[in-house]
């Protein structure tokens, strides 16, 4: 029986590494916690390669949120990974520090964003083409009724695909899921099976995250109205996906003839017309695919702002909408537009040459005033108030600026580390070449990149300052600070910059 389950969950494996088409040479990175589910990814992947020829680069990433047993999980997991000579990535990341960094409410939340930022960079590094991660259909389960409490769509009660490509912190790659048709039960049975310990988080038996309390709490209330529930929302979720995999289809190909992604812009132009004559069950989703064609995501929306942006479409002319992140809907006579406030209309000033900043001091440069001063940190929190930068994963901070108008008031903070900033502080925009080194990336892109993924309109490039010191640069004002130049939490004086300007 215990050699079935070995069989069951490699034969599994290998036909999902068979339907990848993993050829010979490639490199897959395995996210490995220690945990049942990871560790029989592991070792199943590793039977699969044998065959197969591709190679396998394993991941550990230490959250620093369990003091010495998250070290020691480390340290088992690297003795794993060297047991069975496979080439590694064991780092560790201060989740706690952070989550406060980004005023990330949820740890868990702060804990993903780490994570997957840390896998990305490990697939860049190794040149991988996937990013396996052990979830299970018990995981899947969960992923469906979070979905579902949530007042999901489809394409939310449809649940995690067993392959997705996804921009990851700025790198396209793809995640791949081979162990959603294996249960926990199996990973336990084929860990012991094969004679592994594996490490188990105490964190899980928690009720704190949502996650666990559905594990935890709801799934054995759900088990008595019905026995099998956890086979029922499989099915759900199976047929939710099919019906997902349709709509998308349709979307695809009735949006041509709905309207244009006008890239310079950040806006989608809507024929109110051909709009109007879709089946009234296409309409949202049309709705969802063109928000995510403008801002790659749907953070910060729910089916409340795609309702409402569907009514407006089929409304009097003239009307407007206002959506999170900076987004606005427009209704014209035969158009209508789903974008970024009127975005060739730049509400920056002019930013000639490069100018020394004064610090501390004031220093005006054309309507721009820069304010600088060396505070701590509880002296910075006092002195914001409701003005203080915005350090959220979101690079894209559009929400910031006044995209209409430019008021008065209008003014960006940053704290940045006093050591970091030493010698000539200098403020300027961008040039040819630049590069810069993003809050939470290890490397450096280009600015145009960055400037690019963070989908700031063509028309505003050119107007942003930049600060700059010896080391490069460290801030880009009103979107984000360079992760060398972040202040710490080390109890030292940072440098604060404000800038505001005049109209």
């Amino acid at each position: 029986m215990k050699m079935q389950t070995v069989k069951k969950l490699n034969n599994e494996v290998s036909k999902a590494v068979q339907l990848k088409g993993l050829a010979n040479g490639s490199t897959v990175v395995v996210a490995v916690s220690g945990g049942p589910d990871s560790l029989a990814l592991l070792y199943s992947l590793k039977d699969s390669s044998t065959h197969r020829g591709f190679k396998l680069h394993g991941a550990h990433l230490n959250h620093a949120l369990r003091g010495v047993d998250s070290d020691n999980d480390a340290k088992y997991v690297h003795g794993i990974f060297h047991d069975l000579g496979i080439s590694h990535t064991v780092a560790k990341e201060n989740v706690p520090a952070f989550k406060k960094l980004q005023r990330i409410s949820s740890t868990e939340e702060a804990a993903r964003n780490v994570r997957y930022n840390f896998l990305a960079r490990v697939a860049r590094n190794s040149k991988a083409e996937l990013i396996a991660t052990g979830h299970t259909s018990d995981d899947q389960v969960e992923t469906v009724l979070m979905h579902f409490l949530r007042g999901s769509s489809v394409h939310g009660l449809a649940g995690m695909k067993e392959s997705i490509d996804r921009n990851l912190y700025g790198m396209q790659t793809t995640v791949f899921r081979p162990l959603l048709s294996i249960s926990r039960s199996d990973t336990e049975s084929y860990c012991h099976s094969l004679g592994i310990e594996p490490r188990y988080d105490k964190t899980n038996l928690s009720t704190d995250p949502i996650r666990n309390r559905i594990r935890l709490e709801l799934m054995p209330q759900l088990k008595r109205y019905n026995p099998a529930i956890k086979q029922s929302v499989l099915r759900l979720s199976r047929l939710a996906a099919m019906d997902s995999n349709y709509i998308e289809s349709e979307v695809s190909a009735v949006l041509p003839n709905i309207g244009t992604y006008v890239d310079r812009d950040l806006a989608f132009t809507i024929d109110k017309k051909a709009f109007s004559e879709l089946p009234m069950a296409l309409k949202g989703h049309v709705i969802r695919r063109i928000i995510l064609i403008i801002k790659n995501d749907l953070k910060d929306l729910d089916y409340g702002h795609i309702d409402a942006i569907v009514k407006i479409l089929t409304g009097p002319t003239g009307k407007t909408f206002n959506l999170p992140s900076g987004m606005m809907v427009t209704v014209g006579y035969n158009i209508a537009t789903v974008g970024f406030h009127d975005p060739t209309n730049c509400p920056l000033p002019e930013l000639n040459g490069e100018h020394k900043i004064d610090i501390p001091g004031e220093t005006k440069i054309g309507s721009w005033i820069i304010h600088s001063t060396f505070t701590d940190q509880t002296e910075h929190h006092k002195a914001l108030g409701n003005f203080s930068y915005d350090y959220s994963n979101n690079e894209n901070s559009l929400n910031n600026i006044s995209l209409n108008s430019r008021p008065s008031n209008t003014r960006y903070n940053a704290m940045l580390d006093s050591d970091s900033m030493s010698g000539a502080i200098h403020v300027r925009t961008r040039r040819d070449g630049d590069r810069f080194q993003p809050l939470g990336m290890i490397n450096t892109k280009k600015l145009q990149d960055f400037m690019v993924d963070s989908k700031i309109p063509r028309a505003w490039r050119d107007r942003i300052p930049l600060v700059v010191s010896p080391k490069g640069i460290a801030w880009v004002v009103g979107w984000r600070p360079s992760n060398w130049a972040r202040a710490k939490d080390d109890g030292r004086d940072k440098l604060m910059l404000s800038f505001s300007y005049e109209d």
